[in-house]
């Protein structure tokens, strides 16, 4: 599997997050990822000395340790940013780097809603807060970047953004998932996995919270059934 993932999501949406844990979990591929913060950090560039030309250097540094990556046979490369704007340039030029190099291209999308977005926010040390002038200016671009707001109808679709979150953040019976800020169906979606792959993925993901041994056991009988079917073919 050689992947090629671009998140995408306003700030405080968990992309990070997502890719610490990602990162830490998936130990069994080569796993590389990049972050234009990280890159503007090493380059001493703020808010209070940014410029158009200075961006350009970064964006010219990403893709070269993109590119460096792809050099070195990396499995699956993250490129954490959060790519908001229609025809997003940066995110077309991946795709094609993705497919000139025979990696598949995923884009990840994050879905917060605004209000927990500024909460969050605040949680975070104060060198590292964005602002919520910025998450609100963001939050707008990223439900345009979406087409599913209209200039007069933002109030309405806001809802529905609203509407997933609630969905996303309930469980029904206990809270092994919903505690979690990683969801087995992120998983499940983006890779495509099938039933006897995402219910192996449930019961390996929750078994210290819920059933212990006997999710392991299940994890196992699951494991069994995909061996076999690859076998059988």
């Amino acid at each position: 599997m050689k992947r090629i993932i671009c998140l995408r999501g306003i700030p405080a949406s968990w992309k990070t997050t997502w890719r610490k844990w990602f990162t830490t979990n998936f130990f069994q591929y080569s796993i590389a990822s990049v972050n234009k913060d990280d890159i503007r950090k090493e380059k001493g560039l703020t808010w209070n000395n940014w410029n158009v030309e200075k961006e350009k250097e970064v964006v010219k540094t990403e893709r070269e340790i993109v590119n460096t990556y792809i050099k070195e046979w990396m499995e699956i490369i993250i490129i954490d940013n959060t790519h908001l704007w229609k025809n997003n340039k940066h995110i077309e030029y991946y795709r094609v780097l993705a497919n000139e190099n025979w990696y598949e291209f995923v884009i990840q999308d994050f879905v917060v809603s605004l209000e927990e977005a500024i909460r969050r926010d605040k949680n975070r040390p104060k060198e590292e807060q964005v602002g919520e002038e910025v998450i609100r200016n963001m939050y707008d671009m990223w439900l345009d970047t979406f087409n599913i707001c209209q200039a007069k109808n933002i109030k309405k679709e806001d809802t529905k953004i609203k509407e997933d979150v609630k969905i996303r953040n309930k469980q029904v019976g206990w809270n092994h998932y919903s505690k979690y800020s990683i969801q087995p169906w992120d998983i499940i979606d983006t890779y495509k996995l099938d039933f006897y792959e995402g219910n192996l993925l449930k019961y390996l993901l929750r078994y210290k919270d819920k059933n212990g041994l006997e999710d392991l056991e299940k994890a196992k009988h699951y494991l069994e059934k995909i061996i076999l079917n690859l076998k059988n073919k």
